[in-house]
């Protein structure tokens, strides 16, 4: 299996778009969101912005550039095909929080596994809904999956299979973003 790379600082369409990879399709995005990562070679990041989910990956984009240390955090990356451990904390007192681990793969600028928090300050059972469906999807040989989540979008029916959950601000992608209108990738 060829896995993706976790990337810090991946592409940009714009300042707050991740640039898709081939064959990825976007779930959903959420705002306001708090995002830790700890990496051995690294300062502790933190950050406040926004997720996206796509068949492929989770995204955190800060809504500004964090500068740390000489270090300059726009974004990262996590691969769900490297993502292990996670968990979902929902504590009595703070905000419910999505923990994990990130491996780390060779040819990256990142040589030790990441830990990261994502902090949400509403409702997530939309997110978790399709989180969990789409690391399903990644887990599991294709031939098993009878509907991944690439042929529900394809169809254009993410909102058919979106859990409805009045507290839960995710935007679900019911058609994909145009990006014919948005400029080549923005160096960070």
């Amino acid at each position: 299996m060829n896995k993706l790379k976790m990337a810090l600082n991946p592409p940009m369409y714009s300042r707050d778009l991740p640039m898709a990879m081939v064959g990825e399709t976007y779930i959903l995005s959420r705002d306001g969101i708090d995002c830790e990562v700890s990496v051995e070679s690294l300062p502790q990041i933190e950050g406040s912005g926004k997720i996206y989910l796509t068949t492929k990956r989770l995204i955190f984009v800060c809504n500004k550039p964090v500068q740390e240390e000489g270090f300059r955090f726009v974004a990262f990356a996590f691969p769900l095909d490297s993502l292990r451990n996670e968990d979902f904390k929902q504590p009595i007192f703070g905000c419910n929080h999505l923990v994990g681990t990130v491996d780390p793969m060779q040819g990256t600028e990142i040589q030790h596994p990441v830990d990261f928090k994502l902090y949400f300050k509403n409702g997530t059972n939309r997110f978790l809904t399709f989180f969990m469906r789409a690391l399903r999807d990644t887990r599991t040989p294709p031939a098993v999956v009878a509907q991944t989540l690439s042929a529900i979008a394809a169809r254009g029916d993410l909102g058919l299979v979106a859990a409805a959950d009045p507290n839960d601000p995710s935007v679900v992608y019911i058609a994909q973003p145009d990006f014919s209108n948005i400029p080549q990738a923005t160096p960070l």
